[in-house]
């Protein structure tokens, strides 16, 4: 017999003798309600909170309330559910609320950047921002940012550190070789001299003199060369020969004032 419960009383069902087979309960059990698809050995009296058969001493929680079914009067009792004290998590945890009614677990907290994830305490570097450097903390993402010393000069005498993020001046004076097309009376010649390059600091002395007024001189200083040898070069001519002339071949270069700003 296909039996059900009502009202917490078993009812007869339709006999299952002429039914084809197909999902039933076991023998000795019988379905919780006239439409349920759970299988019981007694009839409840007590319901879920959705709905679902409760037996005489089930605990359940419902709407933060801890509820039970009754042993003696088989109906639901709920009270309020107690507090409970938060838990204690590790240095790299974080508490997170479960649910509405305040029950907390501990979650290992982690940071998310440029779709990586990164665990609290460690640091990271972003190739788009070569000043910044980035680290995990339980609050998130921490940023610093360095500050570069102020420095002012050409793009080719600049010198970068390792990140792109700072650099100093190349204030070494020395010579450099340039190359340079040389064209004296129809003959020419392609020639490597050597050219002083760098930068030098300038003098901090500032003082007042008279030419005349009263003005204020601060002497500067540039790379200019500080030894030298003569060499020869030769050049092609149109006409088919060639000519010897002289150049100052530098060797060497100093920092040297170059002059008055007024």
């Amino acid at each position: 017999m296909d039996d059900f419960c009502f009202g917490g009383v078993r009812y007869l069902g339709a006999s299952l003798e002429k039914n084809t087979s197909g999902c039933f309960c076991p023998n000795g059990q019988f379905r919780a309600g006239n439409h349920s698809n759970s299988c019981v050995f007694d009839c409840p009296y007590c319901k879920g909170p959705l709905g679902e058969p409760k037996m005489p001493g089930d605990v359940w929680e419902s709407n933060c309330n801890l509820c039970t079914c009754n042993n003696q009067t088989q109906t639901e009792e709920c009270f309020p559910n107690p507090p409970q004290s938060a838990p204690v998590c590790s240095p790299t945890g974080v508490l997170v609320n479960t649910s509405c009614c305040g029950h907390q677990i501990c979650v290992e907290k982690n940071c998310s950047y440029n779709e990586k994830t990164y665990k609290v305490g460690d640091t990271w570097k972003d190739a788009t921002h070569p000043c910044m450097s980035f680290s995990c903390s339980k609050e998130g993402i921490q940023t610093e940012t360095r500050v570069c010393p102020k420095e002012n000069c050409p793009e080719e005498d600049r010198i970068w550190d390792n990140q792109h993020c700072c650099f100093t001046c190349n204030q070494s004076c020395a010579p450099e070789v340039s190359s340079f097309n040389i064209t004296i009376n129809n003959c020419t010649t392609i020639i490597e001299m050597p050219v002083c390059q760098g930068q030098c600091v300038s003098q901090p002395s500032i003082r007042v003199v008279l030419h005349g007024d009263l003005q204020v001189e601060q002497k500067s200083r540039s790379c200019q060369e500080r030894r030298s040898e003569r060499r020869s070069v030769t050049l092609q001519c149109s006409d088919h020969t060639t000519r010897h002339y002289a150049y100052k071949h530098i060797t060497s270069c100093e920092c040297r004032s170059c002059g008055i700003l007024r």
